[in-house]
């Protein structure tokens, strides 16, 4: 009979899962005290087109505005991207709603850099829509 076993304490969780006395897996995570932003999905609002750095800010509701590169609103196949790049105001406009995923964490003045191109990291996969 499979056994799992918790222990929970402020800042870690362990996880043991034991088999006739034997220890199959064992998972351990700790949770740092200021949240991770890094893997996040937030609907966003086009605040800013900036068509001479091909870039977006998009309101996620942080204090810093989030950073979008055209490469990350552009299809993530480079087979299926237009031959022609088009410019980041011909994609998106002021006010528009947006999903995005944050892929690095604000730092200092900046504020976080974020994509269209989403992945949910699994187990034994990672789940990439349109990738």
């Amino acid at each position: 009979m499979k056994l799992m076993l918790v222990h929970s304490e402020k800042d870690r969780l362990q996880i043991a899962i034991v088999d006739k006395g034997r220890l199959l897996e064992f998972y351990m995570e700790t949770r740092e005290m200021d949240s991770q932003l890094v893997g996040s999905i937030f609907k966003g609002r086009i605040v800013n087109v900036l068509p001479g750095m091909q870039a977006a800010f998009v309101d996620i509701g942080l204090v810093k505005n989030a950073f979008l590169y055209i490469d990350d609103v552009l299809h993530p196949h480079l087979d299926q991207q237009p031959k022609e790049k088009p410019t980041i105001a011909q994609l998106l406009r002021v006010g528009q709603e947006i999903l995005v995923q944050v892929v690095k964490e604000p730092l200092g003045g900046k504020g976080a850099r974020v994509t269209t191109h989403f992945s949910l990291p699994g187990r034994f996969l990672v789940y990439m829509p349109h990738a």
